[in-house]
């Protein structure tokens, strides 16, 4: 970080800080932070239910905007406040697709005493959602939620289905508007921080001898589940919020995990996947009573962390990769008005619809792979990992494909190694902030020919065609179902693959013919 921004608001008084910054319904920016705040820095935090509001930062730690939660009941929406000291409260998370934030609090009056002892059947635990447009939607009243102590985090796919942990109850499953929630598991019921990667489920914990470990196999949403403490994780240490990035293109899935931790001298715990065992690469200090939240992005194996304490938010970059000792100290970006602290910390929410793929496909072109794919709503999407296995299951990355961040994109790649028996190749598309989602598996077998294959299909601006190679005077014509050529191109000698510009084809079914010297080949396409 070249500058460094010290937030003019130190030179204020703090009754000012609240009032000139407490904005609602104010859009968030693309690639901000958000960090829990407790407190409106009136007086000293206490044990008793507390003010709570969602700051915005841009990532230089310039303060954008501030959004109060609800202390009044209104319409649908209940109040939603915290404890002014129960430090792992408030850990946000960002929902998988990026479209919202998610937390929870307590539907109190201001000022309850003692409020983490509270029933929640009394007490009700309330759900707060917000997505890109900055409404906070607090409708969402548990009263079975971490019943007689505190509430702590929230996760989500979309907005609807929620994973939640607090100091009792252990990890509940409920949809968004329940009133109920199912306990999953009951391996540990005190929990700190709850989190999705690689579509599975992770909890942390300083209870017992389990600390950061996965919940079942996957996104569980039944009771019966277990938890299961990582592999070789030590079973001491105090972690709150985690990261989960995926460094190396030779280790399937996540592989680098960043732990924010509140032990002494702790700071960030760094720890990397080496042949099923997560090894240690070190920790650095965090200043003002240690780490509390943490997320981060990842460029070009690089990994761009954002650390919360109770007193600062701090940026750290860690160029050293995987399986490599974590060097670099943190940055101090943003310090917390007096009579505040800081909790959890994620990336602003999306308006943006996740990226789709629209299509996927393998053909053997002379012996070896021609991947093709399409995709719409590219935004902030760093690129796909072209993958490959022999055997369906085990896959290792073959090359990465940078996106082109438009509205509709078309991509091709060839495998330069030819194809041998049946091969398998996935897409593992990833975004800027590090989050990313595989494509479907498909199937290659080397013993069968193509003749001819359009792509994508359907298509709307351009059909890419694969074929055999071609020879002297071949060509490609574009028939309607009733017979008459609409378009015709000639084929370059030896090539394989052509393209054919359809945009000016009117929707409907159409009929490609490969004309290859007199040999014909015929396949079939939609145009949008």
């Amino acid at each position: 970080m070249k500058r460094l921004f010290t937030l003019l608001l130190l030179s204020i008084t703090i009754g000012s800080f609240a009032q000139s910054t407490q904005r609602t319904n104010s859009t968030f920016g693309a690639g901000n932070l958000v960090v829990f705040r407790a407190g409106d820095g009136s007086a000293a935090l206490t044990n008793a239910g507390t003010a709570a509001f969602l700051d915005e930062y841009t990532i230089a730690g310039t303060l954008v905007q501030s959004i109060a939660l609800p202390t009044t009941a209104s319409g649908s929406n209940k109040r939603l406040i915290c404890s002014g000291t129960a430090s792992s409260e408030g850990m946000i998370q960002r929902s998988s697709d990026g479209n919202y934030l998610t937390f929870v609090g307590y539907d109190a009056a201001l000022a309850t005493a003692n409020i983490t002892s509270s029933t929640a059947a009394t007490v009700n635990r309330i759900v707060g959602r917000v997505g890109s447009s900055g409404v906070v939607d607090a409708s969402t009243a548990l009263t079975d939620f971490s019943d007689a102590s505190n509430p702590r985090g929230i996760v989500s796919t979309n907005g609807t289905d929620m994973w939640g942990v607090g100091g009792a109850g252990g990890v509940r499953y409920f949809t968004f508007g329940s009133t109920t929630s199912t306990q999953i598991s009951t391996t540990s019921t005190n929990i700190r921080s709850i989190d999705i990667f690689g579509g599975q489920l992770y909890i942390s914990t300083g209870s017992g001898s389990l600390r950061v470990a996965s919940v079942g196999t996957g996104l569980p949403t039944t009771a019966g589940q277990t938890i299961t403490q990582l592999p070789s994780f030590p079973t001491t240490g105090s972690p709150y919020q985690f990261w989960l990035a995926d460094l190396s293109a030779s280790v399937a899935g996540p592989d680098v995990l960043y732990v924010a931790d509140d032990a002494s001298g702790t700071g960030i715990q760094k720890y990397s996947l080496v042949a099923g065992a997560w090894v240690s690469n070190g920790s650095v200090a965090v200043t003002g009573n240690g780490a509390r939240g943490i997320t981060g992005s990842v460029a070009a194996s690089v990994a761009t962390l954002y650390i919360s304490s109770p007193t600062n938010i701090f940026s750290l970059v860690d160029a050293t990769g995987y399986n490599a000792t974590i060097v670099a100290a943190p940055i101090s970006i943003v310090t917390a008005p007096t009579n505040t602290a800081f909790r959890g910390i994620d990336f602003t929410p999306s308006s943006i619809a996740p990226l789709t793929l629209k299509a996927f496909s393998a053909s053997l072109v002379n012996g070896k792979a021609n991947l093709n794919w399409s995709t719409t709503n590219e935004v902030n999407v760093n690129g796909f990992a072209i993958e490959k296995s022999k055997d369906g299951s085990n896959f290792s990355q073959l090359d990465f494909v940078a996106a082109k961040n438009a509205t509709t994109n078309t991509y091709s790649y060839t495998d330069a190694i030819a194809a041998t028996g049946t091969v398998y190749y996935r897409l593992k598309m990833t975004d800027k902030d590090g989050s990313y989602k595989y494509s479907q598996v498909v199937a290659l077998n080397a013993k069968q020919s193509i003749k001819l294959d359009v792509f994508p299909n359907p298509v709307s601006t351009t059909a890419i065609l694969s074929h055999t190679k071609a020879d002297n005077n071949a060509s490609v014509k574009i028939v309607t179902v009733d017979g008459k050529t609409v378009a015709s191109v000639n084929v370059q000698v030896g090539a394989t693959q052509s393209s054919v510009d359809v945009s000016k084809l009117a929707p409907g079914n159409y009929v490609v013919v490969f004309d290859n010297n007199g040999t014909k080949s015929v396949a079939q396409f939609v145009k949008q």
